[in-house]
C-alpha cells in the first residue's frame, strides 16, 4: 500500500506467526522492487488466529523517516 509518506508492504499469514511473514518479506526481497519510489518502506507481518477469528500478532519493521507515521497507522486500522 503506498501513501504519501510511505509504502507499507503486508505479509499476512494463517495460524504461523508475524516474525514467519516478516522473513518471507525478507527472503522474498520485495522491498528491493520499490526501491526507486524514493519512500520509507514499512514492513508489516500479520498473523492471523484461526481458532479466535482475529489476529494473532503482527510486527512492523521500518519506516524511521516517517516521525510516528506507522504508530498512527497502525493505530487507525480497526483490527477486529
Amino acid at each position: 500500500m503506498k501513501t504519501d509518506k510511505a509504502l507499507y508492504l503486508f505479509e499476512l499469514k494463517l495460524n504461523m506467526s508475524a516474525q514467519a511473514a516478516m522473513k518471507q518479506i525478507d527472503l522474498k526481497d520485495y522491498a528491493s522492487k520499490f526501491a526507486l519510489s524514493g519512500l520509507p518502506i514499512v514492513k508489516v507481518g500479520i498473523n492471523f488466529d484461526p481458532e479466535r477469528r482475529t489476529i494473532g500478532d503482527w510486527k512492523v519493521d521500518g519506516g524511521s523517516r516517517l516521525g510516528g507515521g506507522c504508530k498512527n497507522f497502525i493505530s487507525s486500522v480497526d483490527w477486529k
